[in-house]
């Protein structure tokens, strides 16, 4: 009986808010097919972006590129939340994705895929992340190594797989290409196969302190995005 009943509050809320309605921005329950879950959520966060817009394809939400010729920093940053267990965060690659890397979560435990000219592996580990807090990720370049940190505390580090960002222009070229929620490549390219769909939120983003300027995004593209609510929490079930 709740299962059906948040259904129909899922289905009326994407209705309304489709219409403009802001009702459904207070207490109410909504149902999340994909994890079984009901949720209750508040007013939106608006400097945060809703990774989950291109739901069921590979499509991300979001791209930029930066210029490997100008990085000051070798490290990526920002915030995440989620109770999504399985998806992709974010990729990254150069020459069109020939080389790439991709940060997601599988069972709620943070990935790394990686596929260049030194390497091709998949790695997880740490703790869960999926339980609806904020966390601060960083992902970093040292030397050879690829480092994961999940507040400010190191989670992966993964040696010989890559070169430093100084030498590494001339083999990986020039341009780098983000993207968050989805892939550039085509889905059996993937070290270990992932559903790329991710129900999740980011903010305070910043790549190799270089752009947090969207080159295509939900605002851009699809119009209205779906927002990332201030407050998100399982409900109770009765």
């Amino acid at each position: 009986m709740t299962n059906h009943l948040c259904g129909f509050l899922f289905l009326s809320t994407l209705l309304h808010l489709s219409l403009g309605d802001s009702r459904f921005q207070q207490n109410s329950p909504i149902y999340a097919e994909k994890y079984d879950l009901c949720f209750r959520m508040t007013d939106h966060e608006p400097e945060a972006l809703n990774i989950g817009q291109h739901w069921g394809t590979l499509e991300p939400t979001a791209t930029t590129q930066i210029s490997l010729l100008n990085v000051t920093s070798s490290a990526s940053s920002f915030s995440f939340r989620t109770f999504d267990p399985e998806g992709v965060i974010f990729y990254a690659d150069t020459k069109h994705g020939q080389d790439w890397f991709l940060l997601g979560l599988r069972k709620g435990l943070p990935e790394i895929q990686v596929r260049n000219f030194i390497s091709q592996i998949s790695v997880s580990g740490g703790m869960p992340i999926n339980d609806g807090e904020w966390h601060w990720i960083s992902v970093k370049n040292e030397e050879q190594s690829i480092v994961l940190e999940v507040d400010n505390a190191e989670v992966l580090r993964i040696w010989h797989i890559t070169a430093p960002i100084s030498e590494s222009t001339n083999i990986m070229g020039s341009t780098l290409r983000i993207a968050v929620g989805g892939i550039l490549i085509n889905g059996s390219n993937m070290m270990t196969p992932m559903n790329p769909a991710m129900d999740g939120c980011i903010n305070s983003w910043n790549w190799m302190n270089q752009t947090s300027t969207w080159l295509t995004s939900p605002s851009v593209q699809w119009g209205p995005s779906k927002p990332c609510f201030k407050l998100v929490q399982r409900s109770e079930e009765h």
